[in-house]
């Protein structure tokens, strides 16, 4: 129906109407709609739409987004799933010696998952050290990115993390925003073309950008009225999701929220 909708208003836009067979020909051939027997979207098509991507952005997502369902994915990690929901569209300048000192303190296997992802610690030494390439291979901006929402969704302070990577407060809450924004479109995306293990890995995801959490307080932030800072301090005290809230003393939870 919502295809059908979007036909129906094109018809009617006299700039449209004699691209219309060129139009219908690359979305044929992109596979978002079949024509036999009779005209109607595909599943990528119905995922484009209901996300909101544009043709060429529904593609990208779809030739860069690994699917967990397949065997060898390399969404198993939250570095590589916040390196997929890094928005390429939105730019921020890379600090490299920042870049350099906060990869220096990542684990062994976190510095490993950058490697497979494309990006390596001797060019960013190298750009934090001497002149800067010209043409810098795009992973490292989407690294750079990913490395700064990895600490907001371990729960960095925000200008904690902009004063760690040298960019204002405004710059670091926009990217995560833009960050929830894209993450919750590609979570819609994944969810009509059938990929549900990736849907629900990125709807998770999106609400941990949203909030700047760790997983471990998920369902707690599902109750109303509790906030990141309160689930955290239950969090801390043993108190884990909401049926272990609901077995409490109330005694007990008095004396914790004093």
């Amino acid at each position: 129906n919502c295809i059908s909708c979007t036909f129906s208003a094109l018809l009617k836009l006299p700039s449209i109407v004699g691209s219309l067979p060129s139009i219908l020909q690359r979305l044929q051939t992109d596979r978002f709609i079949v024509t036999s027997p009779e005209l109607q979207p595909t599943q990528l098509g119905i995922g484009s739409v209901m996300s909101g991507f544009k043709p060429d952005l529904a593609l990208s997502v779809l030739r860069n987004l690994p699917n967990c369902s397949n065997k060898g994915s390399s969404l198993d990690s939250d570095l590589s799933l916040l390196f997929h929901m890094a928005p390429v569209f939105f730019d921020v300048q890379i600090h490299w010696c920042s870049y350099q000192f906060r990869y220096e303190r990542l684990s062994l296997s976190e510095k490993q998952r950058l490697e497979d992802l494309g990006i390596r610690y001797l060019f960013i030494l190298n750009c934090a050290n001497t002149i800067i390439p010209k043409n810098v291979p795009s992973q490292y901006a989407r690294g750079f990115k990913t490395l700064i929402l990895y600490d907001l969704i371990n729960e960095h302070p925000v200008e904690q993390v902009s004063q760690s990577f040298g960019l204002d407060v405004g710059t670091i809450q926009e990217l995560q925003n833009q960050s929830t924004i894209h993450a919750h479109c590609v979570q819609v995306f994944c969810h009509f073309l059938n990929w549900h293990v990736t849907s629900t890995l990125l709807r998770g995801l999106a609400l941990r950008l949203q909030l700047g959490v760790k997983t471990d307080l998920i369902a707690l932030l599902k109750i109303p009225g509790v906030s990141p800072d309160l689930a955290r301090y239950f969090c801390d005290n043993e108190v884990t999701s909401p049926e272990t809230l609901g077995r409490q003393n109330p005694k007990k939870l008095e004396n914790l929220l004093r």
